[in-house]
């Protein structure tokens, strides 16, 4: 996560035990905090829309029920899962539109009247083995979960799964199809479908008037096809529409979200194929016309919205039936949910399934069940069960398996200290940008400049999206056109005009497609030598670079797979007599390409920098991941003890409670109690295969190293009135006296200093300062870039890397130029803030660097 970790009220408190506490902990977002302790997420209300359906819409729910129950009852053996995924779907599509169940009930008449003609042409012995035959459905899986079958599999068990083994039950079955395709056809056609109603009057609700200037955005979920189908006809004439669907593969659905992110389009139709790996943060408003029967789901459905890099508080509408059965259950449950959430507060909404599983509740059989057993509606027994949930369980599990001892210990200088590392070691988009624009030159992509700054791609060539590159397996084909490119997210994000630019970067199909091909080009130049100028060199120099790997196992179906851990360019910098040095991995960043002429480096003089590579950079990186490691596996395994003995207890505790009542003479608990004992064997089995399975997380060993080419560097000079006798060279005593200058000058000002320039790893400054907590808790950091000079009123150079970095820091990065660095001068320290801003008038750029003048820096 960039600029933020995790913090909430008893994460401040300062941890009283006798080291630091191992333990992080993926919480809740609602108790996530900036480091200023401000909220990460922005505030979530949830309203639950009820309308009832009219009274032709609740006859044909009842004729619909009635036939389910009729025609497809409970079953054993091998029928009773394609059974019950039939139900299942026939139900959940009765709950979403007229429009689904009629055009469910309409295939399943077409396909069993179809049947019935052929049962009646054979001879009356062949007829039942026929029957039986058509009620296979090959590609349902029994392990597979309802809500995770696509939409084919659920329409294939809609239209083909029948209890009727018999040709007059079959008959009877198709006659009352017929007759329930014609109820539903005339309650479709009298077009008063009470829950779209509530749809379109909920829109005119106060929180969807950004709707009708073009402002907003809205998404619609709903868990099938034919009612996305029906919502687009009737809400087009009102709004513009895309939709996401699982039958659109993942380019399509990647290209639907950016057309809904553009300003043309206000809402986005889709069934949970948007549930996952799907961003819309850019919209907040959100309404679940169908209610998902899996409470996961509907965690996943909010979570695409209200996330970070929401700037608005989301708002959530969920639509339910009150004059139904799973309609009744799904209101209260939401009821329940909301009197819990003002008690427990908003994090309710993030443990819905977990609450719900400590309180034994499933609400996918509590639904299925309430289908069978109609009577529920009058008695409350659902609903009982549903008041009986208590959030109370849900703090006690947190306890047991060690959550409140992980928020309360949080190592928060730690985590301080990676997050300033997670945001000085991102990707920079101006490398994306020059990479990828003298890559397209190397492929003959056109890439053309915009009168507003950013870029377009009229055409991309057939070989960029053909099928044989891996690329395209693996990320998708790019597009055939880009009119709006930018590399960088914030253009989108924080410019409304170019919310519908397509961003560039590793991963998407066209950089994904250039970078493969460019390499395939200049493959041959793998294990060449190029030649570079430093202005700050005094003597050549040769870069060498490697890739090395470390290499692990992790647990798979039962034995183990070998996956690297670990890879990372190495640089190793060898000095003119011959000295090995480590040396930054984007050091090429701050060099010129020049005309020079070098030989390749001996076979020999590369086994010794690889041993080099294995011994000084491939071994240290090893052990701290090592360590690591060790860190990590003690938390699991410490957590995996808790929470399976938690559980188990639990299970058992159930077991005895069963097993006493089949003692006192409830000999109907005996199933219940033998299952019971059953899942206290299996918590056991599976807490010992996971101790073991984290046995292999402990293997940790030295992958390939691999050489890919070399540099040799030359000094060249630079010429200009900002100059002076020696230049830039780089004066290794001049530099170690200017940083301990500053390091020393931070102390004394009561900072807290790092000397971040040993890491050598293209951060662009040299030091990271941190201020003491203020009244408020807050910290104050600067990022230090450290210039000595010997003598004074002289010139700095900044290289090409620090400039950037200086411009994407902004307030926080400080530019110290330290006059009279050298042997036996007094220093002279002239502090700039945000030179990016400050000095961007008066640098002048020279080979991948800027000189700031003397005189500029005595006036700042």
């Amino acid at each position: 996560m960039e600029e933020f970790a995790e913090l909430n009220q008893q994460a401040l408190m300062p941890y009283q035990g006798s080291a630091p506490s191992p333990w992080f902990l993926r919480r809740i977002k609602e108790e996530l905090r900036t480091f200023e302790g401000e909220k990460l997420f922005t505030q979530r209300t949830a309203i639950t829309v009820p309308f009832e359906l009219s009274d032709e819409e609740f006859r044909l729910y009842r004729a619909v029920t009635e036939y389910i129950n009729a025609y497809l009852p409970k079953q054993s053996g091998k029928k009773k899962a394609p059974i019950a995924l039939a139900r299942t779907v026939l139900q959940r599509r009765l709950a979403s539109s007229v429009r689904a169940i009629r055009k469910s009930l309409e295939r399943r008449f077409d396909r069993f009247n179809e049947v019935l003609r052929e049962v009646e042409l054979l001879a009356p012995g062949k007829r039942e083995a026929f029957l039986r035959q058509q009620n296979l459905l090959d590609v349902y899986d029994e392990e597979q979960e309802t809500d995770d079958a696509d939409e084919a599999i659920d329409e294939a068990a809609a239209i083909s799964i029948t209890a009727a083994d018999r040709i007059d039950v079959l008959k009877d079955e198709v006659a009352a199809l017929r007759t329930l395709v014609q109820q539903a056809r005339r309650v479709e056609e009298r077009g008063d479908e009470r829950k779209l109603a509530s749809l379109l009057q909920c829109l005119d609700r106060a929180e969807f008037h950004e709707l009708k200037d073009g402002r907003g955005k809205l998404l619609i979920f709903t868990e099938h096809k034919d009612t996305l189908d029906y919502l687009r006809e009737k809400l087009q004439p009102r709004f513009s529409v895309v939709e996401i669907h699982g039958g659109m593969n993942a380019q399509r659905r990647k290209e639907a979200q950016e057309q809904f992110r553009s300003p043309a389009v206000q809402v986005c139709l889709a069934t949970d194929a948007a549930g996952e790996g799907i961003n819309l943060q850019f919209c907040h408003l959100m309404i679940n016309y169908d209610m998902p029967w899996n409470p996961m789901r509907l965690e996943q459905r909010m979570g695409r919205i209200h996330r970070i890099g929401q700037r608005l508080d989301v708002f959530i509408f969920n639509f339910v039936a009150v004059n139904t059965v799973e309609g009744r259950v799904l209101e209260r449950l939401l009821s329940k949910l909301e009197s819990i959430r003002r008690v427990f507060g908003e994090r309710v909404f993030d443990v819905i399934n977990i609450m719900l599983k400590v309180n034994e509740v499933d609400l996918e059989d509590m639904l299925r069940e309430a289908a069978y057993n109609p009577r529920s509606l009058n008695d409350d027994f659902y609903l009982q069960q549903i008041e009986r949930i208590n959030p109370e369980r849900l703090r006690e599990l947190e306890q047991a398996t060690g959550v409140a001892m992980a928020t309360s210990h949080v190592d928060l200088g730690r985590i301080r200290a990676r997050d300033y590392r997670s945001e000085e070691r991102r990707l920079m988009p101006e490398y994306v940008e020059e990479f990828f624009l003298s890559a397209a030159k190397r492929v003959n992509l056109t890439v053309e400049r915009r009168a507003d700054r950013l870029l377009r791609i009229e055409h991309v060539p057939i070989r960029l999206r053909a099928t044989t590159l891996n690329s395209v397996k693996r990320f998708g084909t790019a597009g055939t056109e880009y009119r709006k490119v930018t590399f960088n997210k914030r253009d989108i994000l924080h410019t409304q005009s170019h919310a519908d630019a397509e961003l560039l970067s590793p991963g998407h199909p066209l950089f994904a497609a250039v970078s493969e091909t460019v390499e395939s080009l200049l493959g041959a130049a793998r294990g060449g030598l190029a030649a570079f100028g430093d202005v700050l060199a005094s003597e050549p120099y040769r870069l060498h670079f490697f890739t090395s790997e470390l290499i692990g196992e992790e647990p798979s179906a039962g034995t183990f797979r070998t996956v690297r851990q670990h890879a990372a360019l190495n640089v190793v910098l060898e000095t003119a007599d011959g000295r090995y040095e480590i040396a930054p991995p984007d050091v090429l960043h701050d060099l010129q390409p020049i005309e020079a002429d070098g030989e390749a480096i001996p076979a020999e003089v590369r086994q010794k920098l690889e041993r080099f590579v294995r011994g000084s950079i491939q071994r240290v990186r090893l052990e701290e991941k090592r360590q690591e490691r060790e860190r990590e596996i003690e938390i699991r395994r410490s957590y995996l003890v808790q929470t399976f003995d938690a559980l188990i207890a639990a299970s058992q505790r159930k077991a005895l409670e069963l097993a006493d009542r089949v003692e006192s003479g409830e000999t109907h608990y005996r199933i219940a109690r033998d299952e019971a004992y059953r899942r206290v064997d299996e918590l056991d089995a599976r807490r010992t295969q996971k101790l073991d399975d984290l046995k292999h997380l402990r293997v940790l060993r030295p992958g390939p190293v691999r050489y890919l080419g070399s540099a040799l560097v030359l000094p060249i000079s630079v010429e200009g009135e900002e100059t002076d006798e020696n230049g830039f060279h780089s004066d290794p005593e001049v530099e170690r006296r200017a940083m301990e200058y500053v390091m020393n000058h931070e102390r004394e000002r009561g900072w807290t200093p790092t000397d971040i320039s040993q890491l050598k790893d293209g951060s662009g400054f040299d030091i990271r300062s941190v201020s003491p907590l203020d009244a408020n808790g807050k910290q104050e950091v600067r990022r230090i870039e450290v210039k000595g000079r010997s003598g004074y009123n002289k010139p700095v150079l900044l290289s090409a890397n620090e400039w950037i970095q200086a411009g994407r820091h902004g307030e926080s990065y400080w530019l110290y130029v330290v006059w009279g660095a050298g042997a036996g001068q007094q220093p002279q320290l002239l502090p700039v803030k945000n030179p990016a801003a400050t000095l961007s008038s008066a640098v002048r750029p020279i080979v991948k660097h800027y000189v700031i003048p003397a005189s500029v820096l005595s006036r700042v």
